[in-house]
């Protein structure tokens, strides 16, 4: 059965079955989903937090079952799959979220541990996903496995993890057409994540030769990922980006590999091991047993976490998003008089910003435009770096200006047709611009004096 043609239940309806529950984003996950009135069965291998996590939700009305098991192990998911089948009579959604990594160079890490994050991360899928399709068969359901932005790129210093999530991308997307061909009614999903700040790095076996493992920016809170995944519970859905990274990582890698090569062995090393603001402990480490002690959803990463994602938005809820971007392209233009000179008096703020800015994202666009250099010639990354300098003073006019322009023409059939044509265009441009300003202005806010922004805001308004 096609994908699209599936109808799933909705969520106070399903009984959803988490593994990886006892923290980070089968946490929030588990909590999200009963708080809304779907029956949870939470599943981790450290039995006496999933029991806390589980009764702290019945106190709440929550109807969950806390089953402790391996994801490694076949039997384990079965005993899981009969166990939640007995309780509630049925499962509606899987979701394959356990996970485990292990930061360090490939040829300086334990072959035992590259193969348990393989039995984890791959095999604990393969086989989350074989039990829930003999549960769902004939009353269909939606599997959704967590894949990673590095499920189609690799990222220094975790290979092995990128190594793993490469094999879960291709047996998820092997899986959904088994179904389509088999015409069997489950939907069949992979999420993928940027950086989401969570236990993981905590969780990870540390090989670095120096610091703790770390998350690049962008990171993104674990309900950004919680709301994806019940989306995709709800609605159909092939794939799911969290965040815009996730997706221009994906297109760079097509079209400019070397150049993700040069950027990655820049910034990347650096970038994973800058710790976080909860120590890194040897036996809360998760790789080979059980953490000492879980139960919590962040991970304490330092720099700045984002709560949404337009891209994420736009892309899950597209008719949403197209009528809201259009409304709002139409209002520029119908407006653009009005609104123009509030861009010219917020222009002096983005200006003043602009230095600041520039100078906290310079590491990382130094290692950017090295490898372009390679590719096009110094003169057109100068002239790149330029124009992308001076375009961010324009922004506000130019956004004006287009809007007044594109709204320009009054009711005549070609204005008909513009009518259409600009607020789909826009609603993509929109999101897509809207969503990297966002991600870009959070990674470097924290090297930008807020009170001095203040200060000035208020002396020229």
């Amino acid at each position: 059965m096609r994908q699209e043609k599936i109808t799933l239940k909705p969520l106070n309806e399903q009984v959803i079955v988490i593994t990886g529950a006892s923290s980070g984003i089968g946490l929030a996950t588990a909590r999200m989903a009963a708080l809304k009135g779907a029956k949870v069965v939470l599943s981790s291998r450290n039995e006496a937090d999933l029991v806390e996590i589980a009764q702290d939700l019945r106190k709440q009305g929550c109807q969950v079952l806390a089953v402790p098991a391996d994801v490694s192990s076949c039997s384990d998911m079965e005993a899981l799959r009969d166990q939640a089948m007995q309780q509630f009579g049925t499962i509606d959604t899987w979701v394959n979220n356990a996970g485990v990594s292990a930061y360090g160079y490939l040829i300086e890490t334990p072959l035992e541990e590259e193969k348990q994050i393989f039995e984890t991360n791959f095999w604990g899928i393969r086989h989350g996903s074989r039990v829930a399709v003999a549960a769902m068969a004939q009353t269909g359901g939606a599997i959704i496995n967590l894949g990673s932005e590095v499920s189609e790129i690799a990222i220094p210093q975790q290979g092995m993890y990128s190594a793993s999530k490469h094999a879960v991308k291709a047996y998820t997307d092997a899986l959904r057409m088994d179904m389509e061909k088999l015409n069997l009614p489950i939907a069949v999903t992979l999420v993928r994540p940027a950086g989401v700040d969570t236990p993981y790095t905590q969780h990870a076996r540390n090989h670095l030769r120096s610091g703790a493992p770390s998350l690049p920016a962008p990171v993104y809170h674990p309900d950004v990922v919680a709301r994806a995944i019940l989306r995709a519970a709800t609605c159909p859905q092939r794939d799911v980006y969290i965040g815009s990274a996730s997706r221009a990582f994906h297109i760079l890698r097509t079209f400019f590999p070397r150049t993700v090569d040069l950027y990655m062995e820049r910034s990347m090393y650096q970038a994973q091991a800058r710790g976080s603001s909860i120590p890194h402990l040897r036996e809360n480490e998760g790789l080979m047993g059980p953490p000492l002690k879980e139960g919590m959803v962040r991970g304490g990463h330092k720099g700045y976490v984002m709560k949404t994602s337009f891209y994420t938005e736009a892309t899950q809820h597209p008719v949403r998003s197209l009528l809201i971007a259009g409304i709002g392209l139409y209002a520029i233009g119908r407006y653009g008089k009005v609104l123009l000179p509030l861009a010219r008096k917020a222009l002096p703020f983005v200006q003043a910003a602009a230095p600041g800015a520039m100078a906290a994202i310079a590491p990382h666009a130094t290692a950017l435009t090295g490898g372009l250099a390679g590719l096009t010639g110094s003169g057109a990354v100068s002239s790149l770096t330029s124009g992308l300098t001076n375009g961010m003073k324009h922004v506000g006019p130019a956004a004006a200006s287009v809007g007044a322009a594109a709204m320009k023409g009054g009711s005549s059939a070609g204005s008909k047709i513009r009518d259409i044509i600009v607020p789909f265009i826009g609603a993509m441009g929109t999101a897509a611009f809207a969503q990297k300003f966002r991600e870009t202005w959070a990674d470097v806010s924290h090297k930008v004096s807020a009170n001095n922004a203040e200060k000035y805001w208020k002396a020229h308004t």
